[in-house]
């Protein structure tokens, strides 16, 4: 099935950041990362301190960087930033219009937002970036904890750490009647 690619300007994703060429972000795939800007946390030790500070980005520049993704020979994307779940309506309009349906989908989060109705579905791969239990607000954390509950045990979640605290393992196996 060929996929229907939309570039129309009617759409407005100004959350959009950049595109990162080349990367072995989706498993077995040649791919690319398009990276959203904002975050709800502030790690100190963040590796993308640049897209914290949001802007409008001109949709012009989405088509841009939309052309650019699809005049590579990939058969995978990922999303990341930043936190790609602060913009979920744009997310999944770029993954149900701009790519292409036979596209593997790897998506890096921290999983401290609610999720809109099927978006887990639409992701071949979750990477849930784990920070100390001390980087989250109180909300986020219930949050982390009740996405984890619901989600953790599916092979379509990994654990990315950070420090090696060991807070994959502990969180790896909640009960969300336990919270």
């Amino acid at each position: 099935m060929t996929s229907h690619i939309n570039l129309s300007s009617s759409r407005s994703y100004t959350s959009v950041h950049s595109f990162v060429d080349l990367t072995a972000e989706v498993p077995g795939c040649i791919s690319g990362t398009l990276l959203f800007q904002g975050c709800n946390l502030e790690c100190p030790f963040c590796f993308n301190k640049e897209l914290m500070v949001e802007y409008e980005s001109p949709f012009s520049r989405y088509q841009s960087i939309l052309k650019n993704i699809l005049e590579h020979p990939y058969n995978g994307i990922a999303f990341g930033g930043g936190e790609p779940l602060l913009y979920q309506k744009e997310l999944v309009g770029i993954i149900m219009n701009d790519i292409p349906e036979v596209w593997h989908k790897a998506i890096y989060t921290n999983f401290t937002e609610s999720f809109m109705p099927g978006l887990f579905d639409l992701i071949d791969y979750w990477f849930v970036s784990l920070k100390p239990k001390d980087y989250y607000a109180v909300a986020q954390w219930r949050r982390l904890t009740f996405n984890l509950g619901l989600y953790g045990q599916s092979p379509k979640v990994k654990f990315v750490e950070v420090e090696g605290h060991g807070l994959a393992e502990q969180l790896k196996y909640v009960d969300p009647k336990e919270l």
